[in-house]
């Protein structure tokens, strides 16, 4: 009688070919190779899940406590910004790198029992084709970029120059905290975000939370309340339009505005979450909308709008989402109504709040409010088949871009200008050729100064953080007064990309836009690839647009760069999916 608890093996099993010729089953080993084997993937579990939570953290510092943060007074908001962030990103980037050098030398300490499996050799020659194959054209860019950035550095007339806190110009700067120094910093927070930090539907309601709070306390301000003291008691009793929330200058408020809106209102609108999280995201671009447009800051609205315009149409990817699109346009009609009833403006030691229905503004909001109303019920009552569906991002594209044709052609033969200093009548000014060096709050003057500027040093120009040194001189020389004349200094072309010309040449230029442009154009195409890629590229968008008319500052890029990060990891991590390799 053969023996129950003997195991023989079945012919031709794994195990029938691991057993002796005779027959018997092979002994157990006994070295614990198991053991240690079962020992070292939990403690890869464990080091993973350590690095998770420290992304997430890095996330939440970066997204919630840096843009929240602001030292208690208006006078140091941004030398604490400035604080908070490099401690954020120092800290980060020290516990990143020795935690994960800790973990590489203990699971290659716990794999010395095993015995090593034998690989084959791959020929250097090998190695170096197919990771040239494997090159990110946007990493590549970006390293590129930061190269010419040293080089022109390094060569820059200013290298020996020193701001006026004494210190290097090229490395900390000569404006405000744009230097080497902060770039390099820009760089770390970009290459945490792409390695460690996991996107979800907590970090989007995160930065929601943090939009509706900075929000509430700049409407606060702006109907006259002084919330938490920010502002001292001297410059502040009542509505001052210079001033708002934690981030101090409205233009810095609306710069990050233009990143968290549009990425609040296209998860909203591409992904499907629950109904609570939707309305919340609703809510906080209802809330945050009000107060960017209240602000009256162009370029932020500018981008609001662009990104919108790219949202509506790339989201379009199941059927619940034609009619989310038709509640956010409603949503966004009221919100311009509401903004429309509401003027403000200072008066004696208060703010003037004065709230008149406008009736065109009025009948406007009620006749697009009765069409999406009735689109509505149509889109629930018939639905969208697959084909409709896949057709209509398409058309949506070609109304748009017909629309703005149609804007254009209005503004060049049929729009009257008047004497306002708003984006329409620079708009007119700048179809006409006849942009005034005072238009935009003195940017005609700053884009034409800036450039004849960076025309002197066109290949590499004049060196990071050394805008402010070389403009001095260069208005200097050719007689451009205006801001002299106000006792004011000029530390920034208020345009992000010609700002880049001048400090870095058109290599350095052309490198950083080209970055962009790969990288905004592999996510629009693998936008369905990623469940958080349409979210992530409207942020990046909306920031790469307010830019146009504004800089780079510490208070701000850091989240950007954060953003561009994990986008560029999801787009990466789509793009091996749909594309594995063979």
């Amino acid at each position: 009688m053969s023996n129950p608890f003997v195991h023989k093996p079945v012919s031709g099993s794994a195990s029938d070919k691991t057993g002796r010729q005779d027959g018997t089953v092979p002994q157990p080993d006994c070295t614990g190779s198991k053991s240690t084997a079962v020992g070292s993937r939990g403690n890869r579990s464990f080091y993973s899940d350590v690095l998770s939570l420290a992304g997430s953290i890095f996330f939440a510092a970066m997204a919630g406590f840096f843009p929240l943060f602001c030292g208690g007074s208006y006078n140091i908001i941004l030398a604490s910004k400035y604080s908070a962030f490099e401690a954020i990103t120092i800290f980060s980037a020290v516990f990143f790198v020795f935690f994960c050098l800790f973990k590489k030398v203990t699971l290659r300490s716990s794999k010395s029992s095993v015995l090593p499996t034998a690989r084959p050799e791959v020929p250097f020659k090998s190695v170096v084709i197919r990771d040239v194959k494997k090159a990110d054209i946007t990493v590549i860019l970006l390293v590129c970029f930061c190269i010419f950035t040293l080089l022109s550095s390094i060569l820059s007339p200013y290298a020996s120059a020193l701001n006026s806190s004494g210190q290097s110009a090229v490395i900390f700067g000569s404006g405000r905290y744009d230097g080497l120094y902060v770039f390099a910093l820009y760089g770390v927070v970009f290459v945490l975000s792409y390695f460690f930090v996991k996107f979800d539907l907590r970090c989007v309601l995160l930065v929601g939370a943090v939009t509706l709070i900075m929000s509430v306390i700049g409407i606060f301000q702006l109907f006259g309340i002084n919330a938490f003291g920010l502002y001292p008691a001297d410059i502040y009793d009542g509505y001052y339009a210079e001033f708002i929330s934690t981030m101090g200058n409205i233009d810095f408020m609306s710069a990050l505005m233009s990143l968290f809106l549009p990425l609040v209102f296209a998860c909203f609108l591409s992904v499907d979450s629950d109904g609570k999280s939707e309305a919340f995201l609703l809510l906080c671009f209802f809330v945050g909308g009000f107060c960017l447009i209240k602000t009256d800051v162009q370029s932020g609205m500018i981008a609001l709008l662009v990104t919108a315009a790219l949202t509506l149409p790339l989201s379009l990817k199941t059927k619940r989402s034609p009619a989310k699109a038709i509640i956010f346009l409603q949503t966004s009609a009221a919100l311009i109504w509401l903004c429309g009833c509401f003027d403000l403006s200072k008066g004696e030691g208060a703010t003037v709040v004065e709230f008149r229905i406008n009736p065109t503004i009025t009948a406007a909001a009620v006749a697009v409010s009765a069409l999406l109303f009735a689109l509505f019920l149509l889109q629930r009552k018939k639905g969208l088949s697959k084909k409709m569906l896949s057709r209509l991002p398409a058309a949506m594209l070609i109304f748009e871009g017909a629309a703005l044709l149609l804007f254009a052609a209005y503004m060049y033969f049929l729009f009257t200008p008047t004497d306002k200093d708003n984006a329409l009548n620079q708009l007119y000014a700048l179809l006409h050729g006849s942009l005034s060096q005072s238009s935009g709050s003195g940017r005609g003057g700053i884009w034409k100064y800036s450039f004849l500027m960076g025309l002197e040093r066109p290949v590499l120009g004049h060196g990071q953080g050394c805008y402010k040194l070389a403009m001095d001189e260069f208005s200097a020389r050719v007689g451009y007064t205006y801001y002299t004349s106000r006792n004011a200094s000029l530390d920034a072309a208020h345009n992000e990309f010609l700002q880049l010309f001048c400090t870095g040449g058109i290599l350095g230029l052309l490198s950083y836009a080209g970055a962009f442009a790969f990288l905004i154009a592999r996510s629009i195409k693998r936008r369905f690839c990623g469940k958080y890629t349409v979210a992530l590229l409207s942020a990046v968008v909306g920031y790469l647009v307010q830019s146009f008319f504004t800089f780079s500052i510490v208070e701000v890029a850091p989240v950007f760069f954060m953003l561009c990060g994990i986008l560029l990891r999801s787009v990466r991590d789509a793009e091996k999916v749909s594309s594995p390799e063979k």
